[in-house]
């Protein structure tokens, strides 16, 4: 299976691109090493299977370029500075203007299928109650913080990519 994954020199992008590999899978990381690290993926640079590309999801012709052929996406690439994105709304523009360009590349390239992870910001912080660590319930749609509406957003495009596109 050739597989396109984002964010895939970060620390979990970069150990779900060895599992792949391992797995003997075809393997194209698409990372701007904004927070990704080279020390993650160089000891897959010789391997015929690993293909390394170091550009932005916002550029994308080179995403649409890049995309073609692959079976399935992984979608990890984000600001992992999450909790800024309260103070400066660009950081969530960018990763939803990204998360949009890398959709609309699969629907151009009829790719079907994507796993698409989510910041653990989006479930809002545990709170002990009665010597027990839980989460407070919250409805389908409601996040804890501002910075959460990003997950949120990128949700909602997929799913509305999704009927677009493959209803």
């Amino acid at each position: 299976m050739k597989c396109f994954v984002t964010g895939g020199a970060g620390f979990i992008g970069s150990h779900l691109v060895d599992r792949l590999l391992n797995e003997k899978h075809e393997v194209t990381v698409f990372d701007d090493m904004s927070s990704g690290k080279e020390e993650f993926i160089a000891h897959h640079f010789n391997n015929p299977n690993f293909n390394f590309i170091k550009e932005d999801l916002i550029n994308k012709t080179q995403v649409e370029k890049e995309i073609k052929d692959h079976d399935v996406v992984f979608h990890i690439a984000a600001n992992p500075d999450v909790r800024s994105g309260a103070d400066n709304p660009s950081i969530a523009e960018k990763d939803i203007q990204a998360t949009y360009n890398l959709l609309d590349a699969m629907r151009m390239q009829n790719i079907k299928k994507i796993v698409f992870s989510s910041s653990s910001v989006i479930y809002g912080e545990m709170c002990r109650w009665n010597h027990a660590w839980i989460q407070p319930f919250r409805s389908r749609n409601q996040c804890l913080q501002p910075w959460s509406q990003l997950n949120n957003g990128c949700d909602k495009n997929r799913r509305t990519c999704q009927k677009r596109t493959w209803s």
